[in-house]
């Protein structure tokens, strides 16, 4: 214990020196000697003494007890009066201040040691009793107000006590549990053994494990049981050092457990679709081959790709791709097994594991059963339009076509490959002659990358004629390669290999600027303007980097905004929401639209009036057969009259002889295109068509 501060209040220097002396003998510091009661009041608050010995009658205006007033108002502090006033009025007042003595003069030095000895072992009592109790409310409070349940048990190891806790979690009310035993909780893990153990090991009287708790409903949830012996040595009945008590602790693990199971369905499940994602997918894949090996059996991996999802994603927005993509999740879940995987690998590109299969015809009847079923069109809820789709499925057996995972998924994969180039919507068997397709497949694409750099790429030229008079009122754009070993590649050849790769944003702007500086070239040479038709994809469209090139290709090459038309397919038209705001900036610029191969999709009246539409363009399927074709024809003078109608040109593609060209003309169709009139051209020919004759005879003659 710490040295006492003392504060002697006496106003007689005899006294105050004889307290002083004794004082510092029995060991006692003296922190100051005051003579008044303010200066008592001052003092006290200044450094803060454990005892003062106050004086009754002092100097100045206020006496002891005053003094004595005040300062428990202040800080509370221990007081010993000394007086020699022993008159009953006093003695009433003093007492009010409720002193921690009263010594009346003169005294001897054993009573003033044993008074303040006295008062020490008070205050110290005092403290310690405070100090538990506030340990004691610290711990009912912690008791009570803790997040985990808690049990008191007793030697016996019944229960004692129980928190709130306890009976918000399991159910059970403080009466029904009180005097039994916890087994009930885990009769397989809290049971009677269990204490033994506990009480046996003296050396660490603590167990603690993940147990399931049983509430009074009878339902289980996981928790964290810790149990604690609580020693009591001073306990006469447990002198041997046994616990005298029991606390248990049980932590419920509920939302932990949850917040796991969340956190590893977000690291093995695609978020989309729910279904599992490439690593769970990769998991399972080689638990299903080792399965296999031990079974001596057969599996199949099937590889899924959906047709045309790109254009369905570009030109109907991410909102509907991504309902396509939970349909179809769906829908391949029901053709298969539930010992059998359905996984996302990312985009529109699925993966399917089939267990030990009996025989291909299993396998082929599944790949037959999944291929009719994503076949099926269903109605996006989004855009109210029935939606067609397809898949092409690469297949791939263990062990022919490998014993690992990698193996197997590049053998489907190269199918799928092998499968599309058969027309889609169909699957195909992995056999080794394909490899050597996918690495031309391969090559073929490095190639298509280099060409840019190489400058084997260029433009070719088709004519656009007013069918009116034979005029040459444009031309539209159309991609060639000059390749070093197969010739002359159209654009239905380059394109879709340029999608499926990663150089389709630098070919389309390629395209575009390389039309443009000949659009500017014509003109230098003093040409009629002509109007340049370049074809545009949705996902091109709806790229804002696409449309800010082309705002500079026209001021770099000064062209007027109403020489450039955009050729787009009438699918562009169903993504609204990207769709107007788009248009909107194409109509501020000025540019044209048209519309390409219309009549294949589906576009309604409305639509039209409302767009910045300008052509429509009769798609070459329509105009094959005519005028031998009655569909063909009724089609064909539907849309010129649709076209009239709404005021818009009307373009007919593929005319190929003079009877197409009759029939169209007569019907009112504004424009053609076609083998009929030129085929695509170098720019050189065209500039030669271009040049006006000195006879004034039209570059294209009538030819009717």
């Amino acid at each position: 214990m710490t040295t006492a501060k003392v504060l002697i209040v006496e106003n007689d220097d005899f006294n105050a020196r004889h307290l002083r002396r004794e004082l510092l003998k029995m060991g006692f510091e003296i922190c100051d000697r005051v003579t008044t009661g303010e200066d008592a009041i001052e003092k006290t608050r200044l450094l803060q003494p454990d005892l003062i010995l106050m004086d009754i009658g002092l100097d100045g205006d206020l006496d002891g007890i005053e003094a004595a007033t005040q300062i428990a108002s202040i800080r509370p502090t221990p007081i010993i009066y000394l007086s020699g006033a022993t008159d009953e009025d006093t003695l009433t007042r003093a007492r009010k201040t409720k002193p921690y003595g009263y010594l009346v003069k003169p005294y001897s030095e054993q009573t003033l040691n044993a008074t303040v000895q006295m008062l020490l072992e008070r205050l110290e009592t005092d403290r310690a009793l405070r100090d538990s109790e506030e340990r004691l409310r610290e711990a009912a409070l912690v008791f009570e107000a803790t997040q985990d349940s808690i049990l008191i048990l007793d030697t016996a190891k019944n229960i004692t006590t129980i928190n709130e806790r306890f009976t918000e979690i399991t159910g059970y009310q403080k009466h029904e549990v009180t005097g039994i035993q916890p087994f009930f909780l885990n009769a397989d893990v809290l049971s009677t053994d269990l204490f033994e153990q506990i009480d046996s090991d003296l050396t660490n009287v603590r167990w603690s494990s993940h147990i399931d708790v049983k509430k009074k409903d009878g339902s289980l949830f996981p928790a964290n049981v810790t149990i604690a012996g609580v020693q009591n040595a001073k306990a006469p009945s447990n002198a041997d050092g046994h616990p005298n008590n029991y606390v248990v602790l049980i932590s419920d693990l509920t939302s932990v457990r949850m917040a796991e199971d969340k956190l590893y369905r977000m690291a093995h499940h695609d978020p989309l679709t729910g279904l599992p994602n490439r690593q769970l997918a990769m998991d399972r894949l080689r638990h299903a081959i080792e399965q296999a090996k031990r079974r001596r059996s057969r599996m199949a991996v099937f590889f899924i790709d959906l047709d045309n999802f790109k254009r369905i994603n570009d030109t109907l927005g991410h909102n509907v791709g991504d309902e396509l993509l939970l349909t179809v999740a769906t829908r391949m879940q029901t053709c298969v097994r539930s010992v059998d995987t359905v996984a996302r690998l990312g985009g529109d590109e699925f993966l399917v594991i089939l267990d030990d299969i009996d025989d291909i015809k299993t396998v082929s009847g599944i790949a037959s059963k999944m291929l009719n079923a994503l076949s099926q069109p269903f109605t996006s809820t989004h855009t109210d339009t029935e939606i067609s789709s397809s898949a092409s499925i690469g297949i791939s057996l263990f062990p022919e076509a490998g014993t690992n995972p990698d193996h197997l998924i590049r053998a489907a994969d190269t199918a799928m490959y092998h499968a599309k180039s058969r027309g889609r919507c169909t699957y195909a068997f992995f056999t080794p002659r394909m490899t050597n397709s996918a690495a031309q497949r391969a090559a073929f694409e490095r190639q298509l990358h280099n060409a840019l750099e190489q400058k084997q790429l260029e433009l070719h030229y088709q004519p656009l004629v007013a069918m009116h008079n034979g005029d040459i009122v444009g031309v539209e754009a159309l991609l060639r390669w000059q390749h070093p070993d197969k010739g002359l590649l159209s654009a239905e050849q380059i394109i879709p290999l340029a999608e499926a790769g990663e150089c389709m944003v630098y070919l389309s702007e390629w395209i575009l600027r390389t039309a443009c500086a000949q659009l500017r070239e014509w003109q230098k040479l003093g040409l009629k303007p002509l109007r340049m038709a370049i074809n545009i994809s949705a996902a091109q469209l709806f790229d804002k980097k696409f449309m800010s090139t082309l705002e500079d290709c026209l001021i770099e090459f000064n062209i007027a905004p109403k020489l450039i038309e955009l050729e787009i397919t009438e699918a562009t038209l169903h993504n609204e929401n990207a769709r107007d705001e788009l248009f909107d900036k194409i109509k501020m610029l000025g540019l044209n639209l048209a519309i390409d191969n219309f009549g294949t999709g589906y576009s309604s009246i409305n639509t039209l009036k409302r767009l910045p539409i300008k052509r429509v363009k009769i798609d070459r399927q329509f105009i094959r057969e005519i005028p031998f074709s009655a569909e063909d024809v009724a089609i064909a003078k539907a849309i010129i009259a649709m076209a009239n109608k709404l005021e818009l040109i009307s373009v007919a593609e593929g005319i190929e002889n003079i009877e197409q060209e009759i029939f169209l003309r007569s019907h009112g169709c504004d424009e053609a295109q076609g083998f009929f009139y030129s085929a695509a051209l170098p720019a050189h020919e065209i500039s030669r068509m271009l040049r006006p004759r000195s006879d004034n005879v039209m570059n294209i003659e009538m030819r009717s």
